[in-house]
């Protein structure tokens, strides 16, 4: 088995919408991009976005990390 994703791996960026005065994030991975988009539009501010990214992020990883421990407990 790999070694654990964590947030060195994966980052958040927040942006404004060219359209409106909202914000929106996205997860991006470092290296190779993930293949899927994984973001949030229509927030109020920057420090909303950033909250919300990084909540995403934490979610993510936990969920790859659970993924990762059944698939080896799977293969014993």
């Amino acid at each position: 088995m790999g070694r654990k994703p964590t947030h060195h791996d994966y980052y958040v960026v927040v942006a404004r919408d060219a359209a409106s005065i909202r914000f929106g994030w996205q997860i991006k991975r470092k290296g190779t991009p993930m293949g899927v988009k994984l973001e949030g539009h229509n927030l109020a501010s920057h420090d909303a976005a950033r909250t919300a990214g990084r909540r995403a992020l934490d979610e993510l990883l936990d969920g790859i990390s659970t993924d990762e421990l059944l698939a080896a407990h799977r293969k014993r």
